[in-house]
């Protein structure tokens, strides 16, 4: 059998600085040895597969999956393959050093990177209507964030599934980034992987709740509220990737029941059945108490963006509506229930241009899931304009949502334009109403 051999566990900065960590704990097989002050030096004495911690105050707690292999005369230190990958913020070698009596003895040499504290979220929805694995687009998004040097090797991917109703938690991986079944098989490095809620989901096709305890965007905004407790400013970007409408992101299509809904016994507070965004419910005191734990999580300049529709078919025919009026006096052929204020009943915008651009400012643009996020967190919130929807561009292994000004295939790589899609009317909005637009055409809620 090995000998028992030394693990050294060191910390450094980007430019080679060291790095003071509050404690390392290394566990294998059940057993578990706990360092709270350098030097980190703990002594492998049998193999087994188990997890190396260290965590920083008003940092990330870091959690690595590892084994210890038996290599006849000393013991070796890996990273375990059920991480997915080796972590790049991680240097894992063998170095000899003179032991005791002048013999030379391999030490395992572990140094860790660590850089500032950021954290990207990204939620993933479950296509309840069939066609779509969500999760592709979050690694998606992980590979071009990388791409475009947004984060670097400490900066942990949270990444929230209502499908499977799991929290995975990630940093860049050593290897080739490669994807199976729309999950990383190699490039990232898995350090967590936990179930949320209380059950596992049962996603029902067609929609509907998929059981009680299950992931539910509460559970999303409590996740946000740890961050705002612990890592005050380092949320640097929260993404939705889901079915979408004006009154939030889709999650699985669920519904109020009607001690919830207006006028019932409940109204202010969520349905626990009800897994989805609710704009008029997710941001008020009674939901979210922690609410300024909450807003503390975000960076100075954070991306919140849902990338989902909001496709309201009647507001898409309004703005055309406008746009194509001769004059301002002209009566336009509204319905009445369509000009109706959405927060005051008694209100109803005129049947002209101005009217309908009115509303469109006055309702179509603040009654949102990104008006409401915008005004609690105190920055702006990108997400689907008003009455247009988002398509899928697939290039392989990669897929986007964007809102389409023109519709877009791929060829040699490239986006090529097939046909307008919603360009009038964006441009139009932008014309006419001032609102702001991102490059892919998400809209600017503030």
């Amino acid at each position: 059998m090995a000998k028992p051999t030394p693990l050294r566990v060191d910390f450094k900065d980007a430019g080679a600085k060291p790095v003071t960590v509050d404690r390392v704990v290394l566990e294998i097989g059940g057993a578990k040895t706990e360092l709270k002050k350098s030097p980190f030096e703990f002594s492998l004495s049998a193999a087994g597969t188990g997890t190396l911690l260290f965590e920083k105050a008003k940092h990330h707690t870091y959690t690595f999956l590892v084994e210890v292999v038996d290599g006849g005369s000393e013991f070796t230190l890996k990273f375990h393959k059920d991480g997915i990958d080796k972590p790049r913020m991680g240097h894992l070698a063998k170095v000899m050093a003179v032991g005791a009596g002048g013999a030379s003895i391999g030490v395992n040499s572990l140094t860790f990177t660590i850089e500032e504290c950021k954290e990207v979220l990204l939620v993933t929805g479950y296509d309840y209507s069939g066609g779509s694995k969500y999760r592709a687009f979050a690694t998606t998004r992980m590979h071009d964030l990388a791409k475009a040097g947004t984060i670097d090797d400490s900066t942990v991917i949270t990444l929230m599934e209502f499908e499977t109703g799991k929290k995975t938690r990630w940093v860049r991986g050593r290897g080739k980034e490669r994807v199976k079944s729309h999950m990383w098989s190699s490039g990232w490095c898995r350090m967590t992987d936990e179930l949320v809620g209380t059950a596992a989901p049962v996603p029902v096709r067609g929609g509907g709740d998929p059981g009680t305890g299950s992931i539910s965007m509460p559970h999303v905004h409590e996740h946000i509220v740890s961050i705002g407790k612990a890592r005050k400013g380092t949320l640097i970007e929260y993404s939705i990737f889901s079915h979408s409408t004006a009154k939030g992101p889709i999650m699985f299509n669920t519904y109020e029941g009607p001690d919830f809904a207006p006028g019932g016994a409940r109204a202010a507070e969520r349905d626990p059945d009800d897994h989805d965004g609710r704009f008029w419910k997710d941001f008020t005191a009674v939901n979210l108490p922690d609410v300024a734990d909450f807003k503390a999580a975000f960076s100075i300049d954070p991306l919140v963006k849902i990338w989902g529709c909001l496709a309201i078919t009647a507001w898409r025919r309004m703005l055309n509506a406008a746009r194509r009026a001769k004059n301002d006096t002209d009566k336009l052929g509204v319905s009445a229930a369509n000009r109706t204020s959405i927060f005051t009943a008694a209100k109803v915008y005129p049947d002209t241009r101005p009217g309908i651009l009115e509303f469109f400012r006055e309702e179509a643009f603040k009654a949102t899931y990104m008006f409401f996020m915008s005004k609690t967190i105190g920055h702006p919130v990108w997400g689907g304009p008003p009455g247009t929807g988002s398509l899928i561009l697939s290039s392989g292994k990669w897929v986007w949502h964007y809102v389409p000004e023109y519709e877009f295939k791929m060829s040699g790589g490239k986006r090529v334009k097939v046909r307008k899609y919603y360009y009038n009317e964006l441009h139009y909005m932008e014309k006419e109403l001032g609102w702001t637009f991102s490059p892919d055409w998400y809209m600017k809620y503030s």
